[in-house]
């Protein structure tokens, strides 16, 4: 389909993916809101994203009395994130807490729930995430995918790309410290 500068082929469009937004006022509000979800909607296999590895097992801890829980980011050793994805895939895990580690190579084909805690870092984050919803091709079954946001979400997200922002006076300490004593040339004069 060309909708003017839109190309959109049907092979990107997820019918079975229920995309639901949730605006909180404050963080404390997500683990009620997340708990209405669960309630609500009664998923057998559900990933929950943020992106703070501590947040990730403080709502495993949180929720595991009610819940078969787990956690999964990039301070798991390898072995155990092994452990994890297994035992989610078997369903002995109901609510799986992950950062963006539990990403990519990812394929389970039967996750009917995928809960966004933290926004994504971009759309394209958003929808490769949501993409691990219900995946059997045989069976079109309806992956419910809920993300809650704040102002605080927003606030900090923006923090964090200006942290990463490179500007000249970075990449000119970077390349001092990578070459030395040399001399930069910059806007026509030596530093």
């Amino acid at each position: 389909i060309n909708q003017g500068h839109i190309y959109l082929t049907p092979k990107i469009i997820r019918d079975n993916l229920q995309l639901l937004f949730k605006r909180v006022n404050t963080e404390d509000e997500k683990p009620g809101c997340l708990k209405n979800f669960l309630d609500e909607y009664k998923p057998s296999k559900t990933i929950a994203y943020l992106y703070s590895k501590y947040k990730a097992e403080q709502y495993t801890e949180d929720f595991e009395g009610g819940y078969r829980t787990d956690y999964y980011h990039a301070d798991v050793d390898a072995l155990e994130k092994n452990e994890v994805y297994t035992r989610f895939l078997n369903n002995a895990i109901q609510l799986l807490f992950a950062t963006s580690a539990f990403g990519m190579g990812i394929n389970i084909p039967d996750i009917d729930a995928v809960v966004h805690i933290h926004i994504p870092n971009s759309i394209e984050e958003y929808y490769q995430q949501v993409g691990r919803g219900w995946r059997r091709k045989d069976v079109i079954k309806t992956c419910h995918c809920l993300a809650l946001w704040s102002e605080k979400n927003f606030s900090e997200r923006l923090r964090e790309l200006k942290k990463q922002l490179v500007t000249e006076e970075k990449v000119e300490k970077a390349y001092k410290a990578l070459i030395g004593s040399a001399k930069i040339k910059r806007a026509g004069q030596i530093v």
